[in-house]
């Protein structure tokens, strides 16, 4: 019981942690690295610790420009879409399934949340 409470105790810090990192959103630009190339490809740029959406339809993934993502090499993935009022956070392991995944979910999670008529 003692190993559960410590991992749930792990997670919401890093989600606390997220959510905090989601109020600095106006200071995580494109480009501040200046990496010519990142695994989300075409429509990313890579800021302060994120990969950062800065052009929209050029990707196929869901989202809109300002997203802020990350994913780890084992297939633990976040993202933070701030005009979409959405922060998701993904743990999984499968090193080698991890993209199709990233992309299934944030498909199904977009198709899911509707927002209200107005």
């Amino acid at each position: 019981m003692k190993t559960k409470a410590t991992l749930l105790a792990a997670l919401l810090c890093l989600f606390a942690f997220i959510v905090a990192e989601a109020q600095s959103l106006p200071s995580a630009k494109p480009e501040q690295v200046g990496l010519s190339s990142y695994l989300p490809g075409a429509g990313f740029g890579f800021g302060l610790g994120f990969a950062v959406r800065k052009d929209a339809g050029v990707s196929p993934f869901a989202g809109t420009v300002g997203e802020l993502n990350w994913g780890g090499a084992g297939g633990t993935y976040f993202w933070v879409d701030p005009k979409e009022d959405r922060v998701v956070v993904f743990m999984m392991q499968s090193p080698k399934q991890r993209v199709p995944y990233r992309y299934l979910l944030k498909e199904m999670v977009y198709a899911a949340v509707t927002k209200p008529a107005k």
